[in-house]
């Protein structure tokens, strides 16, 4: 299974000289590929059915090729005006319809300064995609440029055309690993962008992406989660992320509850004046009855807290010196915090699970900073996402 040599030895891929079966992707002759029957039947049962009579084909519907094997050709064919297409065997035959169909033609210089230009721009990328998923029936993995959103748009048409042709595991590893090559800018993204990485994350069908991007929609306070339900229901996933918070916020009210019994003493030290901290910015919001309401604050206060580090909001100092545990408008030092958080996060580890961030930046801690969705329940793996789960085990990892 010897694959055809071009000069200087360069491997022409995917082309083997063995192949029973040839794929043109357009009129020119380098987008010409002969490949074996064997391997795309495997891998695709869009070919499996397609090349089932194969081996009992005969005649003008085949083309007989030097030990008298025989080859099949496929022409990727765009509808008429459309950068639609799909790989239709070409029987010898034209079929009725052949007018309304065509092979992308040698026309670039041509077309450069008319209005087909951009039509013609677009099946080029058509082509292009075609040819990195025939790679990756080989294991060859696709290259694209070293940008995230050109990356991303390509990984999602690669997935597209995987699934036309019912191969999608084919193109899983490349996907994440091309995805994994990204991991900062993604991770960076999921934070300010969530809706967006959610709607990349269902469309590969990638699970760190959807859990990353999952964490900080469910802990959003109600104002910025708010701002966020037209591109959630766009995404049809609206109802999803409502019941997820709303599950969420049982369990804090829960937290609200520990907090008030909890005995302390002024003189419990830092781990006492956490508690003074959480339980005073509750008490303010219980009392106006937004109890778990899941405001700002309390999300920006526990990450602080969580993380180490200083807290400079002039909200949390403001509430220290009221209750004569900050003499004056300091900060919490870090390592005050790191000592003595663990005592407070016990407290809410029940309910603010722990998620191992990928990759977390250096001096961040572990601590209980999000809810993490669990594998059965990401949207890929549920019939309806628009039904509500029973429980909050079911919504959430154990």
């Amino acid at each position: 299974m010897a694959p055809s040599m071009g000069k200087k030895g360069k491997n022409i891929f995917p082309s083997f000289d063995d192949g029973d079966v040839e794929i043109k992707l357009s009129e020119t002759p380098k987008d010409v590929y002969i490949l074996h029957s064997f391997v795309l039947a495997l891998h695709s049962p869009f070919f499996k059915t397609s090349l089932s009579e194969r081996w009992a084909a005969s005649g003008d519907t085949a083309l007989i090729v030097p030990g008298s094997k025989i080859r099949w050709k496929y022409e990727l064919r765009f509808e008429e005006k459309s950068n639609l297409a799909i790989l239709t065997r070409d029987q010898g035959v034209p079929p009725e319809d052949s007018s309304k169909t065509e092979l992308l033609t040698k026309t670039t210089a041509a077309l450069a300064h008319t209005d087909e230009s951009a039509l013609f721009t677009e099946r080029q990328s058509v082509v292009s995609t075609h040819r990195q998923l025939l790679g990756l029936f080989y294991t060859i993995p696709p290259k694209y440029e070293p940008t995230f959103e050109a990356t991303k748009t390509a990984i999602v048409r690669l997935v597209s055309l995987a699934d036309m042709y019912t191969c999608t595991p084919i193109t899983t590893m490349a996907v994440e690993n091309l995805l994994y090559s990204f991991m900062p800018t993604i991770l960076n993204a999921c934070h300010t962008t969530p809706t967006a990485m959610i709607s990349l994350a269902t469309e590969v069908k990638s699970t760190w992406i959807f859990k990353e991007a999952a964490t900080h929609l469910i802990g959003f306070c109600v104002e910025d989660f708010e701002k966020l339900e037209g591109e959630l229901k766009e995404l049809h996933l609206l109802k999803y992320f409502q019941h997820a918070r709303s599950e969420l916020r049982i369990g804090l009210m829960v937290v609200e509850q520990l907090l008030f019994v909890t005995p302390y003493t002024t003189n419990a030290g830092m781990s006492g004046r956490l508690y003074t901290l959480f339980r005073e910015f509750l008490s303010v919001s219980i009392r106006g009855g937004k109890g778990s309401g899941m405001k700002r604050g309390y999300a920006q206060l526990y990450h602080q807290v969580a993380n180490g580090e200083w807290v400079k909001s002039s909200t949390w100092a403001s509430l220290l010196r009221q209750h004569n545990l900050l003499a004056s408008p300091g900060v919490f030092p870090t390592n005050s915090l790191s000592n003595h958080k663990g005592d407070t996060s016990a407290i809410l580890q029940g309910v603010l699970k722990n998620c191992t961030r990928l990759k977390k930046a250096p001096g961040t801690s572990d601590g209980l900073t999000c809810i993490e969705v669990d594998d059965k329940n990401l949207p890929w793996n549920l019939e309806d996402v628009s039904k509500p789960h029973s429980t909050l085990e079911d919504l959430f990892k154990d």
